[in-house]
């Protein structure tokens, strides 16, 4: 896509006063301040000499590299020590808005035990991304200023997400994670079980107890056919689930109780 300049509401006063004194020549800036540009107050001598106040337009922390979108450009004092520091303040003030519209609607927190299983999945991704990065490296160090060689950080970061996670692991084998989690899933399983008998069972169905048994038989057939399709939405995203930990045991559903 073509790019395309940004236009402002002028007013047709302003850009005749202009134009009869810089015939030609394009007017500088923008009429107002707007969100997301610099917005310094432009000090042209031949607005000034107009009794025009204008804006500067270039996008906000435009060629400063510490604070792009946030603050004045460069040209408008965004890379003095004072204008970093108003930049930056502008950045983190914006981050920590975000930060706190998320923190207002957390997740809900599921069980201890898939809690972990969550955390150890960012954390292997987390080591996952270091990797690739490490990957990448044409050498594992660097030297600075002083000629001493250092590990570069990304393998340093790689080092404590291995260690990290390591250390998760160690710790769900020791407390049995991935017991607890199915013994979670078997629960849910027998409850929705259970609902499904009281519904067939239900005198408002009026079933009779041929009809009962059928029901019952198309449930276990379904329940065997789906498996850990079954399990609830926490699980989804999950490595672990009934038939991780056995093949030959039964689904998370027991269909006998219906």
């Amino acid at each position: 896509m073509a790019y395309r300049a940004p236009t402002w509401d002028e007013d047709p006063e302003i850009l005749r006063l202009w134009e009869s004194e810089h015939p030609g020549k394009k007017i500088p800036g923008m009429p107002a301040q707007k969100e997301g540009l610099c917005s310094a107050k432009l000090r042209d001598k031949d607005l000034k000499d107009l009794g025009i106040t204008r804006y500067c337009s270039k996008s906000a922390g435009f060629g400063t590299g510490t604070h792009v979108g946030y603050g004045s450009c460069k040209f408008h004092g965004g890379k003095t020590p004072a204008g970093k520091t108003s930049g930056e303040r502008s950045m983190i003030k914006q981050e920590s808005r975000e930060v706190a519209v998320r923190l207002s609607n957390p997740d809900p927190i599921a069980p201890p035990e898939v809690e972990v299983l969550r955390l150890a999945g960012e954390m292997k991704e987390w080591a996952t991304v270091m990797r690739e990065r490490v990957v990448e490296l044409r050498s594992f160090e660097v030297t600075d200023a002083a000629g001493i060689e250092h590990a570069r950080a990304s393998v340093e970061l790689y080092e404590r997400a291995l260690d990290r996670y390591s250390e998760l692991i160690q710790f769900m084998i020791k407390i049995g994670v991935r017991e607890r989690v199915v013994a979670i899933q078997e629960q849910q399983g027998q409850a929705l079980a259970a609902l499904v008998l009281a519904l067939i069972t239900s005198p408002k169905l009026g079933l009779s107890l041929s009809q009962i048994d059928m029901a019952r038989d198309i449930f276990a057939e379904r329940a065997r056919a789906m498996g850990t399709r079954l399990s609830p939405d926490w699980a989804e995203s999950l490595e672990y689930s009934i038939s991780d930990v056995n093949q030959d045991e039964d689904e998370v559903i027991d269909a006998e109780i219906v």
